[in-house]
């Protein structure tokens, strides 16, 4: 029967103890990584519109970022992922056991994204189709996507069943960096399925683990994003009164702050990320443990992995064995009167 999903946080809290440094740090610099495109779109960005110019060069922006996103970023938060459980079942370094693994796996890791990503497909295929066919309907009929149309609504309905079963697939691949990880010889689909077996029955607990570690991150967020508005509304008030009584906005300062602000965000949105990969993979990785039968403690006392014995074997143990040797080698004890008789 499967424990309480804060029973898991509270395990994985308790996994992460006096590891937050080091766990916070490899999941700072996977997604350090993983932004590369994202700050180096603010290089290119139009400060009077905040937004990248139409042009070839921003398609192929575009495309690069989509390439690193798939050939990068996805394979080195799978060897996080692993680098945080080595972590917490051997107290290895994550930051080292990730940068070990990327450097190792990275193809075998492309292909199983690859592989959970055409799964994950076949599922949400449909409402996918029917949400891009009311959007390209909406777009020829109303020349925008109005959420009051009919198409609109449709849209929406599809989007959201669209999120449901992307959701629900995700969990089944939860585990998929584990089993890897400690069964590297299974074939994609083995360990794919394998996955999918495990987290069978589990997806709801697994649902409400990400929810107890986004909440805490969803707050701070909240409250930054009103604090940052009240500075916003600070900064774009005295540019109006600065500006004179002709209101002249080319002259507001919206545009240097509006950069220094996309700036902070992605920064704030780094942390976040490091914060909430850091609180919800140990639970995942309690869970997984619990699912295989794996004793961390027996684990770390024995240093090594148990072997399977095979049943038609027999386990003696070998004190007792040294002791009937010894027993053996011993010289049977000769009477008293034998011992002085003339031979």
């Amino acid at each position: 029967m499967a424990k309480s999903s804060s029973i898991y946080m509270g395990e994985g809290k308790m996994a992460l103890s006096g590891k937050w440094g080091s766990a916070f740090s490899a999941c700072m610099v996977a997604f350090a990584v993983t932004m590369v495109p994202s700050f180096i779109q603010l290089l290119f960005i139009d400060p009077t519109t905040q937004t990248l110019p139409l042009s070839s060069a921003t398609i192929l922006f575009y495309i690069i970022s989509f390439a690193w996103a798939f050939c990068v970023s996805s394979p080195l938060l799978f060897a996080c992922v692993v680098g945080l459980r080595q972590m917490h079942i051997s107290n290895e370094s994550p930051l080292d056991v990730m940068i070990e693994k990327f450097k190792k796996n990275i193809s075998r890791y492309i292909v199983l994204e690859l592989k959970i990503a055409l799964r994950i497909l076949v599922f949400i295929a449909i409402p996918l189709v029917i949400y891009l066919i009311c959007i390209f309907k909406g777009f020829m009929e109303y020349g925008d996507m109005n959420p009051s149309s009919q198409y609109g609504g449709i849209a929406s309905l599809s989007m959201f069943a669209l999120g449901i079963i992307y959701i629900y697939k995700t969990f089944e691949f939860i585990f998929v960096p584990f089993i890897h990880n400690d069964n590297p010889d299974l074939t994609d689909n083995e360990i794919l399925d394998k996955s999918a077996m495990l987290s069978k029955g589990y997806k709801w607990t697994m649902f409400k683990i990400m929810l107890r570690a986004i909440l805490p991150a969803f707050a701070i967020l909240i409250v930054l994003g009103i604090a940052f508005s009240f500075v916003f509304m600070g900064a774009l008030i005295g540019g109006i009164a600065a500006a004179g009584a002709g209101y002249d906005f080319s002259n507001l300062p919206a545009s240097s702050f509006g950069m220094t602000f996309l700036f902070i965000y992605m920064i704030i949105m780094l942390f976040l990320a490091a914060f909430i990969q850091t609180r919800m993979v140990l639970p995942f990785s309690v869970l997984y443990s619990e699912l295989t039968g794996y004793n961390n403690n027996d684990q770390n006392d024995q240093g090594k992995t148990p072997v399977a014995v095979p049943e038609n074997v027999i386990v003696t143990d070998p004190e007792e064995n040294t002791n009937k040797e010894e027993e053996k080698k011993e010289e049977p004890e000769i009477p008293y009167e034998q011992r002085y008789m003339p031979r």
